[in-house]
């Protein structure tokens, strides 16, 4: 009986039917090269350090820094409430579910709507993740905890939280290590990180589960608004599970048949849930860039991941020609001209980009700089009984998994976001130790 299902009982039932364990281990290393090709990451991977490890969920933590409270996911002192103060600041513990789905559990259960939760940054649905949310003040001051959600109240201030409360994200890896591992040569490579930091490639997971995003940006910018929404209909990855590779493609043969299709993608109504509200749109009659302007952040996520794809390809080329890239690599642009992706441009056949600002009623993307290489803040590291506590911040835009597959060459094991155990982590007693991060520390020296 699949109504109704989970995209984790998917996954569940697809492990359960294998009968050797590691089918989804496999080799992460060319499943990964192919991951950077698909999103326009072309340059020598340097030698890393080759690791045997077993990685559990929680090993895997994200820790916002607070500019007034540090650590989310340390014990912060309450201050006292203030009833002038119309918003209260919370800490938010969750563990495999993203910012956006946390939001949306919140508010249903205090019976506000999601927008009016506020939040620094947008979080994907991480092993365990500890963050800062403000809520309207209510009467009553709410308290939430569920076996993946823990919400604790730490202050009330006089308005809601914005991007500049937050400098930071503190990443925490712990590889349980089972073959002799070389600490100097690590450090070595710790130094030099350091020193000449890593070429600040956007990451695979940004482009989306299919690594397709991008691609339908390209089609929009194309003026083949019809043909990216067959695109992300049909298209399938990879990576993808068996059983969601199987509903794609049985629906595409229904193509344009909207109600056959429809049928076929409500067996599993949350793993395509976005498809079916666009397939319902497209059953009333709409046509593809009427349905495209009712979903704008669709629009904008492709377009990003496009923008994202362009300057990918910038680096590798400048990196390929000039060697470490310290200065600042311009963005494309919506509304300015885009004489360093002119090329790019010309081989994409994409000849105007302010042209869709007007045709989709969607926010000019302003002129911007990226640094060409990525560096973290500060790190620390600890190593004992072939346990490795690896922590490292970095400003709250940057993504670590650069960073970690820039370190090290997994064997034998997913990668850190990975469910080795083929079970969720226990977030129940997890998010109720306090400090991860400390327990951690403390546990591995």
């Amino acid at each position: 009986m699949l109504n109704n299902i989970t995209a984790w009982e998917q996954q569940q039932q697809f492990i359960k039917s294998r009968n050797q364990p590691n089918d989804l281990v496999a080799s992460s290393r060319p499943a990964f090269i192919d991951q950077l090709a698909d999103v326009g990451i072309d340059y020598p991977l340097p030698k890393r350090l080759t690791v045997g490890t077993n990685l559990f969920p929680e090993d895997n933590i994200i820790e916002e820094r607070h500019v007034k409270f540090g650590l989310a996911g340390n014990d912060l002192v309450v201050s006292s409430e203030n009833p002038e103060e119309q918003f209260l600041l919370y800490s938010l513990a969750t563990a495999g579910f993203s910012t956006a789905h946390a939001k949306e559990i919140i508010a249903s259960k205090l019976n506000i709507v999601p927008e009016e939760i506020m939040t620094a940054t947008e979080k994907e649905a991480e092993p365990l993740t500890y963050q800062f949310l403000t809520l309207p003040r209510p009467d009553i001051i709410p308290a939430l905890k569920t076996s993946f959600i823990r919400l604790d109240f730490k202050a009330s201030q006089t308005k809601a939280l914005n991007k500049t409360e937050i400098i930071a994200n503190a990443h925490t890896y712990v590889l349980r290590l089972y073959e002799d591992f070389e600490i100097n040569n690590f450090e070595l490579r710790l130094d030099a990180t350091q020193k000449y930091g890593i070429l600040n490639f956007f990451p695979p997971r940004l482009f989306g589960d299919r690594l397709i995003n991008h691609k339908l940006g390209k089609l929009l910018l194309q003026g083949q608004a019809e043909l990216a929404l067959r695109f992300f209909l049909f298209k399938t990855g990879r990576h993808e599970l068996p059983i969601i590779i199987d509903a794609r493609q049985r629906a595409e043969k229904f193509f344009p048949d909207f109600t056959k299709i429809i049928k076929v993608f409500s067996t599993l109504p949350y793993s395509f849930s976005e498809e079916l509200e666009i397939l319902n749109e497209l059953a009333s009659g709409q046509k593809a860039e009427q349905v495209l302007k009712q979903k704008g952040y669709l629009v904008e996520r492709w377009l990003f991941c496009y923008n994202a794809w362009c300057f990918n390809r910038m680096l590798s080329k400048r990196s390929r020609e000039q060697g470490i890239i310290d200065e600042q690599i311009p963005l494309l642009s919506l509304v300015e001209n885009n004489d360093d992706y002119k090329d790019i441009l010309l081989s994409d056949e994409v000849n105007s980009l302010d042209i869709i600002v007007e045709q989709f009623q969607i926010k000019p993307w302003p002129s911007q700089n990226v640094p060409g290489r990525l560096r973290w803040i500060r790190q620390t590291h600890k190593f004992t009984q072939n346990i490795l506590v690896l922590q490292f911040e970095l400003l709250k835009h940057q993504l670590p998994d650069m960073v970690i597959n820039h370190l090290f060459d997994f064997q034998n094991s997913l990668t850190t976001t990975a469910f080795i155990n083929h079970e969720r982590v226990d977030a129940k007693q997890i998010l109720g130790q306090g400090s991860i991060l400390t327990s951690l520390s403390k546990s591995s020296g």
